[in-house]
């Protein structure tokens, strides 16, 4: 496999988008891969934050709590990757005998969360479940290469690698792991301030509300009705100022 130098940031992210092995590899070697990993991560966490800032829209979050609640959000998504970089690194090493070392494995899992770049487009109405959707899939599949390239491993074993840290950071937060999620909850709701009276589970069903979205038409239309009426009382304005009439708005013209 043909390596390449981690120069620009932009484009190791193009190449991880893509899945180019390579990166992935230069990633590992790299003095500077974890911290370029570790940026990415953060790049995503913030990303996701945004796109699930829908729920602190519709609850009328003030502006520095909302900053605050998004930091919090961003802080949960680097625990779970950490988690799901150890469990990666536990399996392919006492399973399947990989020998590469923890920075190494956790900086090419790291740069497996660039498509989640994307993820504040899952705010998008009517289209963000979709999205949300294959961006999962294409998360996952990255992470396999990641393993794949990481690891060594045959691609049925970097397969079985990813899919057993999924399962078993699902187990992990539906047991010893939910203190901690609901303590990361509740510092979320002390920072937004406000009673949330939506939550993330209602995120689904917020992209489809139709009070938080809009018609596009009806909206151009109004705003072009309401552009045409304001150049004509302009229009009116200024020719009373010209010909010293008094001005006088269209609801107080004589019927």
């Amino acid at each position: 496999m043909e390596g390449i130098e981690l120069t620009s940031l932009p484009q190791i992210i193009r190449m991880a988008m893509r899945l180019n092995p390579a990166v992935y590899a230069a990633v590992q070697t790299s003095p500077m891969g974890i911290w370029v990993a570790l940026i990415v991560v953060g790049l995503a966490g913030v990303s996701e934050s945004l796109g699930q800032s829908v729920v602190l829209f519709v609850n009328k979050v003030r502006p520095r709590r909302f900053i605050l609640a998004l930091g919090i959000s961003t802080v949960s998504q680097m625990i779970g990757f950490a988690l799901w970089a150890v469990i990666v690194w536990l399996i392919s090493v006492y399973v399947f005998g990989a020998s590469q070392s923890f920075v190494a494995i956790t900086a090419a899992v790291g740069l497996a969360y660039a498509p989640q770049l994307l993820a504040f487009f899952e705010l998008t109405p009517f289209l963000g479940n979709t999205f949300a959707v294959i961006l999962s899939l294409w998360s996952m599949v990255a992470i396999v290469v990641a393993v794949y390239v990481g690891t060594d491993l045959d691609v049925w074993q970097a397969i079985l690698t990813s899919m057993l840290g999924w399962i078993s950071i699902q187990i992990w937060r539906r047991s010893l792991g939910r203190p901690i999620y609901a303590i990361g909850n509740w510092m979320q709701r002390r920072a937004a301030g406000n009673p949330l009276a939506w939550t993330m589970q209602d995120v689904p069903q917020l992209r489809h509300a139709h009070d938080i979205t809009v018609n596009w038409e009806k909206w151009r239309e109004n705003i072009s009705r309401s552009r045409i009426a304001e150049f004509g009382q302009q229009t009116l304005n200024e020719l009373a100022q010209r010909l010293d009439l008094p001005n006088r708005r269209d609801d107080e013209a004589p019927a």
